[in-house]
């Protein structure tokens, strides 16, 4: 299966998920390394998107894009029948059943629901387990990512109604710390 991921040119090749682990996120906690790709490029930039600070600098030679080759046979899928109703917000269930996942360890990988786009999926990899090897865990593309400045004019002005209302869903589900 491949799987992507976006990210600062600088970290585009650190797999360790050392960065998720600065601060945890949906499915780690702090101090908890974890991998965070998704099922598409473009899921993955709006999942990096949502993320970004506004004062993040959108050069063109700032951002990668990897692809990433991982078993088939280590996903243990999560469907949003799996989670309790309030999941698309950060809670404590969610850990917890990364917690499981990762205490268990039978798995390399968790297939879990997006919660920025509707029907897509996020792959989250643990660089502990046993089977995150160089032959099983390979990057077969790197290429540089540039993002849409478009998107980026329309997220900034306060004018519009609809980046309003964003705005609004996107502080709901990922406050500022």
């Amino acid at each position: 299966m491949i799987v992507y991921r976006i990210s600062g040119v600088k970290y585009i090749e650190d797999l360790s998920g050392y960065g998720a682990s600065l601060i945890g996120g949906r499915w780690n906690r702090e101090k908890i390394p974890v991998l965070y790709t998704g099922a598409s490029t473009s899921l993955c930039a709006w999942e990096y998107w949502v993320h970004l600070k506004e004062s993040t600098l959108l050069s063109d030679n700032n951002f990668a894009r990897i692809s990433i080759q991982i078993p088939d046979s280590s996903i243990l899928e999560i469907s949003e029948t799996d989670l309790p109703p309030s999941w698309p917000s950060l809670s404590e269930d969610l850990l917890i059943i990364s917690d499981k996942w990762l205490s268990e360890g039978k798995y390399l990988c968790m297939k879990v629901p997006s919660a920025v786009i509707d029907g897509d999926f996020n792959y989250i990899i643990n660089p502990l387990h046993p089977l995150f090897t160089k032959d099983n865990v390979k990057i077969i593309e790197k290429k540089p990512y540039s993002f849409d400045k478009r998107a980026f004019n329309k997220r900034l002005s306060t004018r519009r109604p609809l980046n309003l209302l964003l705005r609004q869903v996107i502080n709901k589900y990922f406050p500022r710390k």
